[in-house]
C-alpha cells in the first residue's frame, strides 16, 4: 500500500501521462466518441455515422435499406457500405493515429513501483485513463483509524526526544532498540505487573551526574 505522499510523488512522476490522458479523452469528446484504445473501433464508429450520412443523402440505399426487412438484412447491408467507405481525405483517422501516439509515448513515464502492480495501458481505461484514481485503490485510507495514527506520531516524537537524551549521554546509537535500552535504564530491572511504573531515583541520579549535559535537553518543570 502507498502512504498518501507516495501516491502524490507517483502522481508528479506521471504528469506528463496525466496530461496526454486528459487530451486524449477531450479530442474523442470533441469527435463524440466512447473512451477506447480501439482505433479500429473508433474508425467504424465513424464509419456508421458516414452511413447515416449516406442513408439520407441516397435515396436508392435508402430503399434497400428499407426494403430488408429483416434486422439481419440491414446490417448486412450497412456493414457492406461501411467496407467501401473511404476515409482518404477525412482528418479524423490521422488526428487518432497522432492522439494514440502521444499518449503511448507519454505512457511509458509512468513509474514502477514496488507497492502496487504495473497497469497496462488498456487497463488503465477501466479508470478513465485516470492513473491518480488507479493509485487510489493501492493507497492507504486512514478514516476512522486517525486517532491511531496520531497515537503512534506522538510515541514518534517522544521517540525522537529520547534519541536527542542518548546522543547527550556522548554515544552515538545504532538502533531504535539502543535507544530505548539506554532510556528503561533509569527504570527497575523488574517492572510491576499492575500500577505505575516508577523510576529508579539512584539510577536516574547517576546518569544526571555523570552526564550533566541531560538537564539542558529536558523540559524544565516550572
Amino acid at each position: 500500500m502507498l502512504t498518501q505522499a507516495e501516491n502524490q510523488a507517483a502522481r508528479r512522476a506521471a504528469t506528463d501521462f496525466l496530461t496526454e490522458a486528459t487530451a486524449y479523452k477531450a479530442f474523442l469528446q470533441s469527435h463524440d466518441l466512447p473512451l477506447s484504445l480501439d482505433t479500429t473501433k473508433l474508425l467504424d464508429i465513424y464509419r456508421g455515422r458516414l452511413f447515416e450520412q449516406l442513408l439520407a443523402a441516397d435515396t436508392g440505399l435508402q430503399a434497400r435499406y428499407d426494403m430488408a426487412r429483416t434486422k439481419e438484412g440491414k446490417e448486412r447491408i450497412q456493414t457492406d457500405t461501411m467496407a467501401g467507405i473511404s476515409l482518404k481525405g477525412h482528418e479524423l483517422p490521422e488526428q487518432l493515429a497522432e492522439a494514440m501516439a502521444e499518449l503511448e509515448v507519454a505512457y511509458q513515464t509512468v513509474p514502477q513501483l514496488n507497492d502496487v502492480p504495473h497497469v497496462a495501458l488498456g487497463q488503465l481505461v477501466g479508470y478513465g485513463l485516470d492513473y491518480g484514481s488507479y493509485l487510489d485503490r493501492y493507497t492507504m485510507n486512514w478514516e476512522g483509524k486517525e486517532h491511531a495514527r496520531a497515537h503512534f506520531e506522538q510515541l514518534a516524537a517522544t521517540l525522537t526526544q529520547w534519541r536527542e537524551l542518548v546522543v547527550r549521554m556522548n554515544i552515538a546509537p545504532s538502533s531504535l532498540n539502543e535507544v530505548v535500552e539506554r532510556i528503561i535504564s533509569v527504570f527497575p530491572q523488574q517492572l510491576p505487573t499492575k500500577g505505575p511504573i516508577a523510576i529508579d531515583e539512584k539510577r536516574l541520579y547517576s546518569h544526571l551526574s555523570y552526564n550533566p549535559q541531560l538537564l539542558e535537553v529536558l523540559p524544565d518543570a516550572a
